[in-house]
């Protein structure tokens, strides 16, 4: 009973199977936290089980159910310092679904703090650091973040744990989380952005911008640390598929978990070399003093990072249904396992569409010139994203034998329908198919407005809202083509700007480019 939830949880090499849930992009998991004996004792509780449940299953979290959890810690207060803690990992869970970043900051700090100089904490302090590295990130603390991942890099080899898998992961999650921040502090801005606040006189946000050569080794610099991550992540994949356990159930967790933060690692380094060909067409242009398509970088290098990306979840999936003994893992982990190949379709059809590798003009507003089969393409792989969050809500309402529309609530997947949507949109608009453009551009405003009634207003994921922003720019450019819709063109603009004021101040004015990053940290999968 004196056992503590750290030594109890994260000594071992997997949580509890009953408290296997996967993350969304942009909140944190903090139930591996919980030891088996504070789960037992908190469960009594009914406000208590409402709130897993409603974790576990990736729904919404409802006022009833937060105001259940506060009850609930005030009654354990008094019971148990385990116990207590419990609840706060599950608030700031559900704090992070609801993207209040600084409030779940707060409590991971002073949790950090609390257990400064305990035995046996250097886990507990290393994953509590990744995800307050993460949350900075969302949150645009960049430098703090920096910091952060700079200790994570530090300590990560330091961690002894007798578990190779789990020493690679920490290492791969350390990499992932320097290079994204250094991404995030380039600040590649958005031209449409910085012409309409100019326009408007609109000047509040982050407009310090590095020199395009400096921008350019900066992010060679990054994309090697990716391509660390990357091969660290994917060597202990293939390690972990030769090996056997005792515990099929831990050995396919291993598997699940190192293949999903390799393939997210992959993405991530497919769009740093994206923003590196970006740069790169950015100066030839320049110095060439011409748009032609003969200067630019094409997208290969990026497109096969991609690629390798979708080629580890596809064997993932083979690999877990010949094992076929952990049914609920095959099945959980399909949900993000799509979404992470929603993602990297997303960004292959975005670098198409939107890079400047194969149009004269990578601004959303002016709808670039593209040829055929680049249409073709971006269609294809726009349409891919659409039908996997599409049949994962399917999917998701059989077997919870729910309501297609409360499936469709589902937090993991929700958020990558708007950026599906919109990519496929305007690829019909570049097609000529103008009316159904408008019908999916519509459907994806919808994606991004607020929750059904009873559920708490979420504040904006900044990816998320990067692509919300994005919606109304390919809206206006749609306008503009057809006679006596200016009117409608120049509104949807003014809607674009005001969402990205919405923005926190150094998330303001970024590319659309940075909405296909994944910050994972070590227990996201």
């Amino acid at each position: 009973k004196q056992q503590r939830y750290f030594s109890s949880s994260l000594s071992s090499s997997s949580p509890s199977s009953s408290l296997m849930s996967f993350n969304p992009i942009n909140t944190i998991n903090l139930l591996p936290y919980i030891s088996e004996l504070s789960l037992l004792t908190i469960q009594t509780l009914p406000e208590v089980e409402e709130v897993l449940s409603l974790i576990k299953d990736n729904k919404p979290i409802s006022k009833r159910s937060m105001e259940g959890l506060e009850r609930a810690k005030q009654i354990f207060q008094h019971v148990g310092t385990s116990e207590y803690e419990s609840i706060l990992f599950l608030q700031a869970t559900c704090l992070s679904q609801l993207n209040q970043y600084n409030e779940v900051i707060q409590i991971l700090s002073s949790l950090g703090q609390h257990h400064e100089g305990e035995n046996s904490n250097d886990i507990f302090q290393f994953n509590n650091r990744a995800l307050l590295c993460k949350l900075k990130w969302y949150s645009g603390k960049f430098e703090e973040g920096l910091e952060d991942a700079y200790i994570l890099n530090e300590k990560a080899p330091a961690i002894i744990t007798g578990n190779e898998y789990m020493t690679s992961l920490r290492q791969g999650c350390a990499m992932n989380a320097s290079a994204l921040h250094q991404l995030a502090l380039i600040n590649m801005e958005d031209g449409d952005i910085r012409i309409l606040r100019k326009q408007n006189k609109r000047n509040n946000f982050n407009s310090e911008q590095e020199e395009p050569q400096k921008q350019l080794q900066d992010v060679m610099d990054i994309q090697e640390i990716q391509k660390m991550s990357s091969n660290i992540l994917h060597n202990t994949y293939q390690r972990c598929k030769s090996m056997t356990s005792n515990n099929d159930d831990i050995m396919d967790y291993e598997i699940s978990q190192c293949a999903l933060a390799c393939a997210a690692s992959y993405s991530n380094q497919g769009i740093a070399n994206l923003m590196g060909i970006m740069i790169q067409n950015k100066i030839a242009e320049f110095n060439h003093s011409s748009s032609s398509i003969g200067y630019k970088t094409p997208l290969d290098s990026a497109m096969n990072l991609w690629k390798k990306s979708l080629m580890i979840l596809d064997d993932l999936d083979l690999e877990l249904y010949s094992r076929r003994k952990t049914k609920h893992l095959n099945k959980r982990h399909n949900y993000v396992s799509n979404a992470l190949k929603a993602t990297v379709y997303c960004n292959m059809s975005w670098a198409i569409l939107f890079s400047s590798s194969y149009t004269s003009d990578y601004n959303h507003t002016s709808s670039p010139s593209l040829k055929e089969d680049q249409l073709k393409k971006a269609s294809e792989y726009s349409s891919l994203a659409l039908k996997l969050c599409d049949g994962s809500i399917i999917e998701m309402g059989n077997e919870k034998k729910m309501d297609v529309s409360e499936a469709d609530e589902n937090i993991v997947l929700k958020p990558l329908m708007g950026r599906a949507l919109g990519l496929v949109a305007s690829c019909y608009s570049r097609a000529g198919s103008a009316v159904t453009s408008e019908g999916l551009l519509q459907s994806a405003m919808d994606v991004y407005k607020s929750d059904k009634d009873g559920n708490i207003p979420t504040q904006p994921c900044p990816l998320s809202t990067l692509d919300f922003r994005s919606s109304y720019f390919y809206y206006s450019s749609l306008c503009s083509q057809w006679d006596k819709r200016e009117i409608d063109a120049k509104q949807n603009l003014e809607r674009a700007c005001n969402i990205d004021d919405s923005l926190s101040k150094n998330w303001r004015g970024k590319n659309a480019v940075y909405s296909g990053l994944w910050f994972f940290s070590t227990f996201d999968f």
